[in-house]
């Protein structure tokens, strides 16, 4: 019985990613061909594709969240390290 299990998981894990991967194909296809206008500076605009404004977007956050989470935890070794010396404890 845990073989059929395992299956039905690997299958679902199957369909999920099939899934994604007609999503993404689906957002391409449709985004690539309409233009935008980019707003970056006073009366200046650059005219590019949806596709890779939402791309450059997207990357732009993905760094921006690791570098954030990198700095907190620095603070927060930082902070720990300085509460452990043996010169701050009382």
């Amino acid at each position: 019985m845990g073989r059929f299990w395992l299956k039905v998981w690997l299958w679902i894990k199957v369909a999920i990613l099939a899934l994604i991967f007609v999503y993404i194909l689906t957002f391409s296809l449709e985004n690539y061909s309409n233009t935008v206008k980019v707003w970056y500076s006073y009366r200046r605009t650059i005219d590019t594709n949806a596709l890779s404004l939402s791309s450059m977007t997207f990357f732009a956050g993905f760094s921006f969240a690791i570098l954030a989470r990198r700095s907190i935890d620095r603070r927060l070794h930082m902070l720990e390290k300085l509460w452990l010396t043996p010169s701050f404890r009382r």
